[in-house]
């Protein structure tokens, strides 16, 4: 019988998988510790529940459309609040990443410097359905691909709470089982 990983081990854990992504500069170093309780973020998970969905055939087809209209509305409200449709709603991206209970990799099609305090928001896709908004710190950016024009970040997370960690190795975990099923 083998022992369970103890904390330090198991932030090592990681997979390769799909969440979404966004990445902000942080204004100060205050500014990229973790503040923000972890929740859902209510664009996307609302887009994924609604088309979820809409894979069944059901009568409350015309609710779902409603809430999606909501969704829109919503969208909508929060671009003319900022007053600039470009780049003013932080929409995330869906994008492959490498993801440990320490930090991730991704592609980007910026560079960031080296040492950079950033703010990562992250939406698991899957279970454990959150939305994490993680400080993190830039740790690697190479030229990424045979044209140069992406990177291969590297960040890490700083001040991580072991709740939102055991959310990130839940969702590992989760990678982890449906690659072994696939096999």
């Amino acid at each position: 019988m083998t022992t369970p990983p103890t904390r330090e081990q198991r932030q090592y854990f990681r997979s390769a998988g799909i969440v979404y992504l966004h990445i902000q500069r942080a204004r100060d170093p205050v500014d990229a510790k973790e503040t923000i309780a972890p929740t859902m973020d209510p664009i996307a998970l609302q887009l994924m529940s609604f088309r979820a969905r809409l894979d069944y055939d059901r009568p409350e087809g015309l609710a779902y459309l409603q809430e999606l209209t909501n969704i829109l509305e919503e969208m909508h409200a929060w671009i003319a609040h900022t007053g600039s449709p470009d780049g003013a709603l932080p929409i995330a991206q869906r994008q492959s990443v490498i993801l440990s209970g320490s930090g991730l990799e991704f592609i980007s099609p910026q560079p960031h410097p080296l040492g950079e305090m950033i703010i990562a928001t992250v939406t698991f896709p899957g279970y454990p359905y959150a939305t994490l908004h993680l400080g993190s710190e830039i740790m690697r950016c190479d030229v990424f691909g045979e044209t140069g024009e992406k990177y291969r970040v590297a960040i890490a997370f700083r001040d991580i709470s072991e709740d939102h960690r055991d959310l990130i190795i839940k969702y590992v975990n989760h990678l982890q089982r449906k690659k072994l099923a696939e096999k």
